[in-house]
């Protein structure tokens, strides 16, 4: 039996890991995820995309944006898969279910009516096998409950209703690329008009950390000054009903 080589001292593993960065030609691969966040702004004319790790990372990192948490309560489809509520369990808020349309798939307004609350915070379309409901009946429940409007649009890229693209109804559009949707890949991303929404969604993906320089990191530079105290978070913007916050 081969015996198990010694564990090296920890100053040389730090020095291991900087040449290895050294020798990547973008360890972070930051250049990358800008162009493919430009391609996605340019192909659905949202003004901001942020690439996360998944589909369920976007709900999570966009809920997070519009301020839920918790003790508060998202109407969601009871039509949808465990990963749209899973967000809101890790959050601490609760998942309200909605009956759909039989016909349409749509949500069944006078019922989610009958189920807002003081606590309804958000509502969570789902735009299951690339079909949306109807934009502005959507645009018009949220208005008129002051609900911020998350939709997940996993299996919806590039589809649209009434000249609406999905993902642009609301305040955040969640997409995946888990093997079998519209892009396939491994990922997800999200839309948004909203500035402030944008931000923190990027801050939340990073955990509020800023990566180093790629040319620091390149150089084997051991500074983290770079690196700003995790505290040092970004306020969450107030979204509900606009999608440039």
């Amino acid at each position: 039996m081969t015996a198990l080589p010694p564990v090296p001292a920890a100053g040389s593993l730090g020095e291991g890991m900087l040449a290895a960065l050294a020798g990547m030609p973008d360890p972070a691969g930051a250049s990358f995820a800008d162009r493919f966040e430009q391609d996605l702004t340019e192909r659905f004319t949202s003004r901001h995309a942020v690439a996360v790790s998944s589909g369920t990372t976007a709900l999570h990192a966009a809920l997070s944006a519009v301020g839920v948490g918790p003790g508060d309560e998202v109407l969601v489809p009871a039509l949808t898969v465990v990963m749209t509520a899973a967000p809101l369990a890790q959050l601490g808020a609760t998942a309200v279910f909605v009956d759909s349309e039989p016909d349409t798939l749509d949500l069944d307004y006078d019922d989610a009516v009958a189920k807002v609350t003081a606590r309804t915070k958000a509502i969570v379309p789902v735009h299951l096998w690339g079909r949306m409901g109807d934009p502005a009946s959507l645009r018009s429940f949220a208005a008129e409950h002051g609900l911020a409007v998350v939709e997940d649009a996993a299996q919806a890229a590039g589809s649209s209703r009434g000249g609406v693209p999905a993902g642009a109804v609301g305040d955040a559009g969640c997409f995946s690329m888990k093997d079998g949707k519209i892009l396939w890949r491994e990922g997800g991303y999200v839309l948004t008009d909203g500035s402030a929404l944008a931000a923190h969604v990027r801050a939340f993906r990073s955990h509020w950390l800023t990566p180093l320089p790629v040319a620091a990191l390149k150089n084997g530079s051991r500074s983290t000054g770079a690196w700003p105290n995790r505290s040092r978070r970004s306020p969450r913007p107030t979204c509900a009903g606009s999608r440039t916050c």
